[in-house]
């Protein structure tokens, strides 16, 4: 997949036509099944053999691309977790046409939909990977990522920065949640202060 992307994203202009090159590169693989020899010399699917539901081959992403000032960001939802922005202290959902995730393109009706969202001087852009949403405390519940952002961003006197809230991100989760099952990544983008020759 990752192969795909780095190939189709120098090639096609368009964000939906990477994510229909990708598409294509899983539905391939999903298809054709690799048929190296097991420990025992049997191939790993004999002849005829379908993938069941638990070996489909897709994976959920965002992708992004940015304007060059980055000022606007194009977004693509594959069935990943939705993007927060940090906007004047405040945490929200950003708008996405959220779809189904990478190979699995031949099951959409139409194709999904690019958003635009804006950014503003100090505004974050945040995605994350679902092991934050999952981890649970000791009493089960799930970790709630934007009241937490919220909380820890309302009143602040001192500019937040997207190093500072993945650190955060990092420590509150690691606080939260006792034992961790999954992997957790959090990227934070913002877009640089205009300089004073703009």
């Amino acid at each position: 997949m990752i192969s795909s992307f780095q190939e189709a994203a120098l090639l096609h202009p368009s964000l939906s036509q990477v994510a229909e090159r990708i598409d294509v590169a899983l539905q391939l693989d999903r298809d054709n099944p690799p048929m190296e020899p097991m420990g025992d010399g049997r191939p790993a699917y004999m002849p005829g053999d379908a993938p069941g539901p638990a070996d489909e081959v897709f994976a959920t992403a965002v992708l992004l691309e940015f304007s060059e000032n980055a000022c606007a960001v194009r977004i693509l939802d594959r069935g990943h977790q939705p993007l927060l922005a940090v906007q004047h202290g405040a945490a929200s959902v950003v708008e996405s046409d959220h779809s189904l995730p990478l190979g699995m393109g031949d099951l959409l009706p139409t194709p999904p939909r690019t958003v635009t969202h804006t950014l503003a001087p100090g505004d974050i852009l945040i995605a994350y990977s679902d092991g934050v949403t999952e981890a649970r405390d000791g009493a089960g519940t799930f970790y709630p990522l934007r009241e937490r952002l919220q909380d820890h961003c309302a009143g602040r006197a001192w500019p937040i920065c997207p190093t500072g809230l993945v650190t955060f991100l990092e420590e509150d989760v690691a606080r939260w949640a006792p034992t961790l099952g999954d992997d957790l990544v959090a990227i934070a983008f913002q877009p640089a202060a205009p300089s004073d020759e703009d």
